[in-house]
């Protein structure tokens, strides 16, 4: 009723039931329900209206007994052609977006609404015309109460953390045990478009505003308190941390100390929200290392922009990296537990090049860190992955012998680490375009072969 009020737009609940007794799931059905109406007034202009409607169908035929929930708008519409596909993950139709958007919701999104009615056995459905509205329809058969599964898999237990777009599926499942091991290379390549943030914050009500404001463009998964987030930085690959500095159990200075002491999460982000303000209060937070300090209540836009701009220069320092040349390795700046990390890592892969069983494994026992650990590491600095990394590295070295003309093609590829001449060219070929004999031929043409 406040945000109708707020936007002069007309709010209805009705029923052709005075009262209805019905089990069901109540966080579940709680989250469903909210989001509809969350998309309803998005995507309805000032001044229009929202209806929610409950009903029962066929009441006098047990086995055919159904609770109908619906939710109507007099807003934007979908297009036809679109319909069938917005309870997908990821589909971003290209009609135009409203700009009073809400600033608080669930923001869980239309892919994790359908696979909540799934799980209670329920089925929804859109019917809408572009231009005039849309109403949505969840339909639940009755079931008997001792048949209906609530938490733990309710998404909203406050053992889990709420994960929006590709990660929905983590909520729903007490159990991961296919994320980590061989499946982590997978798992990293399924979401390296969208980055992951963590929003950490002992207010729940702060936390949907800031899932409903970075949902759009970002994986998010949410902690109360510091404790908790640093468990979910040590199992998930976290490109940046926002969270609140007053919190109990772990407050955000101490997250943000430890966070930056580790050298597992050390390449992290953080930017620190807070009450405070003040220039004392500000130092006070970068002192811990914090990348960003953003007092509240705080703008949206400068929010994503400080967001996106912190990400968008650690893309930059990933392409800077890969820049550099496999004699001379030049890197950009990083804090010193990375560059301490980074030199170890190339000085292992240096003094091992020739050795064709030179491998992660090999590589994160030397440096001290699990495979897992390293995959992320590498990917957060430089955008590769350890054995990415290991395979520039080697043709550049290659690159760099061929230009010496003092080796053939075959010591060179035996120098470098390859396990023959043909996985060489082929790999010279994939990343160069040309063979190294025509490379050779090319670039240096009074040299011996």
């Amino acid at each position: 009723m406040p945000i109708a009020k707020e936007h002069e737009m007309k709010f209805e609940f009705e029923t052709d039931q005075p009262e209805l007794i019905w089990c069901f799931d109540q966080e579940k059905l709680k989250k469903i329900v909210f989001n509809l109406l969350t998309n309803a007034f998005k995507y309805t202009p000032d001044g229009g209206s929202v209806k929610l409607y409950v009903e029962q169908l066929n009441p006098k035929n047990g086995s055919e007994e159904k609770l109908r929930i619906s939710v109507a708008d007099n807003g934007i519409g979908i297009k036809q052609e679109d319909q069938p596909y917005i309870f997908d993950r990821f589909f971003n139709s290209n009609k135009e977006q409203l700009q009073n958007n809400l600033q608080s919701s669930s923001g869980i999104g239309l892919a994790l609404v359908k696979r909540l009615v799934e799980i209670l056995k329920g089925k929804i459905y859109v019917e809408s015309v572009l231009g005039k509205g849309s109403n949505f329809y969840l339909e639940l058969e009755k079931q008997e109460c001792a048949d209906i599964q609530t938490s733990p898999t309710s998404p909203t237990s406050p053992n889990y953390s709420s994960v929006v777009h590709e990660k929905w599926e983590d909520i729903l499942n007490l159990e991961r045990d296919t994320v980590l091991g061989e499946l982590e290379i997978p798992h990293e390549s399924k979401s390296k478009e969208v980055p992951v943030v963590l929003l950490v914050d002992d207010n729940k009500e702060i936390r949907e505003i800031l899932n409903e404001i970075l949902s759009d463009n970002f994986i998010i998964f949410v902690a109360e308190h510091g404790m908790k987030a640093l468990e979910i930085a040590d199992k998930e690959t976290i490109d940046i941390v926002i969270s609140d500095i007053m919190m109990p159990v772990m407050d955000g200075i101490e997250l943000c100390n430890k966070l930056k002491s580790d050298v597992k999460t050390s390449h992290i982000p953080v930017v620190l929200l807070t009450a405070k303000s003040g220039i004392e209060n500000e130092l006070h937070g970068l002192r811990t290392g914090a990348d960003a300090y953003l007092t509240k209540p705080f703008n949206n836009e400068k929010l994503l922009l400080t967001v996106g701009n912190i990400i968008s220069n650690r893309k930059k320092t990933q392409l800077s990296f890969k820049g550099g040349k496999a004699e001379e390795q030049s890197q950009p700046e990083m804090n010193p537990l990375d560059k301490n990390l980074i030199d170890r890592i190339l000085k292992v892969i240096n003094e091992n090049l020739s050795d064709v069983n030179l491998s992660v494994d090999m590589l994160g026992k030397e440096v001290g860190m699990s495979r897992m650990h390293l995959f992320r590491k590498l990917k957060a600095l430089t955008g590769e992955s350890p054995s990415e990394m290991v395979k520039r590295i080697r043709l550049e070295k290659s690159k760099a012998l061929i230009k010496k003309g003092s080796l053939s093609i075959t010591e060179i590829a035996y120098d470098t680490g390859f396990s023959t001449p043909g996985n060489f060219s082929t790999a010279f070929k994939k990343y160069y375009g040309d063979t190294p004999a025509q490379y050779r031929s090319k670039h240096f043409k009074n040299s011996s072969k």
